[in-house]
């Protein structure tokens, strides 16, 4: 029988991964349907994401194991400094994209803002992960998030 947290990870870990599928299964359906298949900042934005959100819910699975079994996950944990850096460089390069393809091929206004809006809602699964929980906000500041705690242990180690 699971206990609570066991409960909550599991909640965690498949909501990521779930999200994931869902924005993957969306972009190619309106990418076919509304022709947006020629959006190199849409569809790198939407891989950005699901990376970030995958990231997430191998970390949450990996601590819902360790809870389970009691086998840390050690390897994927000490990936995680990594994972960070590899990151910070895709958001840049997706904002250079992003500003390159409204630039050059001039995409109409719903593509410009989808590409914004997928982009934005990375930058926020990012921060959401590697820096500070946004969703606890108490007493006038954030938390620290799990993985940002576990960077910083990873590194003092």
């Amino acid at each position: 029988m699971m206990g609570r947290l066991e409960k909550r990870l599991v909640y965690l870990f498949t909501g990521e991964w779930m999200s994931a599928g869902v924005f993957a299964v969306l972009y190619f359906y309106f990418s076919s349907e509304f022709a947006l298949s020629g959006s190199i900042g849409l569809m790198f934005s939407v891989a950005l994401l699901c990376l970030i959100l995958l990231q997430g819910g191998l970390y949450w699975f990996v601590r819902w194991r360790t809870v389970r079994t009691g086998k840390p996950g050690t390897q994927v944990y000490r990936q995680l400094p990594y994972w960070k850096r590899v990151n910070q460089a895709l958001l840049l390069i997706g904002g250079v994209v992003l500003l390159l393809e409204i630039i050059l091929a001039a995409p109409v206004l719903p593509v410009i803002l989808a590409i914004m809006f997928v982009y934005g809602f990375a930058v926020i699964e990012y921060i959401n992960y590697f820096h500070v929980q946004l969703t606890n906000y108490r007493g006038g500041r954030f938390r620290r998030s799990s993985i940002a705690k576990e960077i910083e242990r990873q590194l003092q180690s």
